[in-house]
């Protein structure tokens, strides 16, 4: 299921930015925190709703979660610059040691692939760690908390990573590479033949298209680089 969810992500982010950039709309790319009191990078654009010269007002394209990229994956989604696509994310290695008794007793959230704590101390929970190997040579795994110099929200690309933006013919590919067949053969299928399974997973998909929908009408440290 997650991973149809990172595809569903992908393709629906597609989507937006496509007819955005189709429009000549500019976005930019920003962090914000939801009435949840959760963090969240939205891509907007800004315009002059009373043309006056001045952007006064803006709108939310799209809204992304704080992710957790599986680097066993190899692409997640980063940013360069004011661009979002699929790379490597850049990261600093810690020690395993010096983080360990850390992460055991201050998660905020986390799944197979890390977590999201507040690493730094600002008050904000959007610093994410990732397991890496033992690059240090202690005998102990380390972690890699990804770079995010810019802070909106969204992890920055490796200087050394191909970088895919979102649109683009090698986005496209990968975005297909990991798209599990299975949520294309749902699309197909009488409901009246769905499995339990795949009946729930159209649920999931059908809900999450009307957030989507709204979502796009929405105004308003031991520290060394690798990657």
């Amino acid at each position: 299921m997650e991973d149809i969810i990172i595809a569903l992500v992908l393709q629906a982010l597609d989507a937006a930015l496509t007819k955005a950039i189709e429009t000549g709309i500019n976005y930019i790319i920003k962090k914000t925190v939801d009435a949840a009191g959760n963090i969240i990078t939205e891509i907007v654009y800004e315009y002059d709703s009373d043309g006056d010269g001045a952007n006064d007002s803006e709108q939310v394209i799209y809204t992304l979660d704080t992710l957790i990229p599986s680097l066993d994956d190899g692409y997640c989604l980063c940013n360069k610059g004011n661009e979002i696509g699929l790379g490597i994310p850049q990261y600093k290695v810690l020690d395993g040691f010096e983080i360990s008794e850390y992460v055991d007793t201050d998660i905020v959230t986390g799944n197979d692939n890390g977590f999201i704590v507040d690493f730094d101390g600002d008050g904000e929970n959007d610093d994410v760690l990732v397991p890496l190997p033992d690059f240090t040579g202690d005998g102990q795994s380390d972690w890699g908390w990804l770079v995010d110099d810019d802070d909106n929200g969204l992890p920055d690309v490796s200087p050394y990573s191909p970088f895919y933006p979102v649109g683009s013919e090698g986005y496209h590919e990968i975005v297909e590479r990991v798209s599990p067949a299975d949520d294309y053969t749902i699309m197909t299928k009488p409901i009246s033949e769905y499995t339990v399974t795949e009946g729930i997973l159209l649920i999931f998909l059908i809900v999450g298209a009307f957030k989507l929908v709204g979502k796009a009408f929405r105004r308003k440290k031991v520290v060394k680089y690798y990657g």
